[in-house]
């Protein structure tokens, strides 16, 4: 046994699931991830060739809708008034005309909402046909959204020409690129996602088609079914046994539905569950009810003591790292916040990437299940 097994062994204790990956010959193919920065939050990107072109796209676990901005799109505050193109600050736009024809009838345009770090924010546009490739995988006649209209959405400084949704629970229904990649046979039916710290040399990686090297053949993942789907996202959603800091449990957030976000930078709970969450910081957090985005809530000092922070799913506790509860913003770098904080937009507990930087996680779209385990190679 080598000592990476041995770690990953001990690790998870008594979990006896097996690993996820699948008996099938089919190459996987890994997609290294970029550090990118939203007004000083953390966020991924990976690149995607359109024909001889490259456009870097927002990885996002919580969405089901695959976008580039295109070339005529108009800018818009989030007061609706309108704004010159260079204000949105994305990358490269898509010139918008599909080389695979433009989608017709129902369901041909698209209107699709976001949590922004300025607020609410909403991408509408058209659907066509494009011939999509991410890291040597190549899928045809892929649906993409062609936005026309931006409000109150920006591309992280020129960082990102739109965002590569990858949410849903089902192959049969979806027409995202991983999904269609694994219907077709191209791939077997998991994607694995690793991310590390803005710290760290690298990003992450996905793996679409299989697991990361180094989890390759492992045992011991905790392994947790899909549960039904949360409305027009469709965003992984499976049952959390608990939230917790140290021993002591917080049964508002138990028993519960959660979902997965690696395009939101924080953790969305229960109301109550976030007080109690940020009193445990030493000193403790402070609730600024006049704060105008949700990220902003809880104020607290950016050397205080974090609290031992776990997510209990299928009987194991996954713990967070200290050096992934505390944010700052790029408008006020010496003002501190807490990552744990509630929202009205959504009453479903969220696990954004302040928390998936702390495991693996592997998504077999084909049986409906999350497999999850410590991410070892924390750097």
């Amino acid at each position: 046994m080598s000592l990476h097994t041995l770690t990953l062994a001990l690790l998870l204790g008594a979990v006896s699931a097996t690993s996820p990956s699948s008996p099938s010959n089919r190459k996987a193919y890994t997609a290294p991830l970029k550090h990118i920065s939203f007004e000083g939050l953390p966020e991924y990107a990976l690149d995607v060739q359109l024909g001889n072109k490259s456009y870097p796209l927002l990885f996002d676990l919580g969405s089901p809708v695959q976008w580039l901005v295109g070339s005529s799109f108009q800018c818009f505050d989030a007061s609706n008034k309108s704004l010159p193109q260079s204000q949105c600050k994305f990358a490269a736009t898509f010139p918008g005309n599909f080389s695979e024809g433009m989608r017709s009838g129902p369901g041909a345009n698209f209107s699709i909402g976001y949590l922004d770090p300025n607020g609410p924010g909403r991408a509408q546009g058209v659907f066509g046909f494009e011939a999509l490739s991410i890291a040597g995988l190549s899928v045809d006649h892929q649906q993409l959204g062609r936005v026309d209209t931006v409000a109150n959405i920006q591309g992280a400084n020129g960082a990102i020409s739109g965002i590569l949704g990858v949410g849903g629970s089902d192959i049969a229904n979806q027409t995202l690129f991983f999904f269609e990649a694994a219907r077709k046979g191209l791939v077997d039916p998991i994607m694995s996602v690793m991310l590390q710290r803005q710290s760290a040399c690298s990003a992450g990686e996905v793996v679409f088609g299989g697991l990361p090297h180094t989890y390759q053949g492992q045992e011991g993942f905790t392994t947790v079914p899909f549960v039904t789907k949360s409305g027009s996202w469709q965003t992984y959603r499976f049952h959390l046994d608990a939230v917790k800091v140290g021993d002591e449990v917080f049964p508002e957030q138990g028993n519960a539905t959660a979902g997965i976000d690696s395009g939101l930078p924080l953790i969305l709970v229960a109301n109550e569950t976030a007080a109690r969450i940020n009193a445990q910081f030493s000193p403790p957090a402070q609730f600024d009810p006049h704060a105008v985005f949700y990220a902003k809530q809880w104020k607290v000092d950016c050397d205080a003591k974090t609290p031992d922070f776990a997510a209990t799913i299928n009987g194991t506790d996954f713990r967070m790292n200290a050096l992934d509860q505390i944010i700052t913003f790029e408008d006020d770098p010496h003002a501190c916040y807490s990552v744990f904080t509630n929202t009205s937009v959504s009453s479903t507990t969220l696990l954004g990437n302040a928390f998936l930087r702390n495991v693996l996680l592997a998504i077999d779209v084909e049986k409906h299940e999350l497999h999850w385990a410590p991410h070892v190679d924390y750097h």
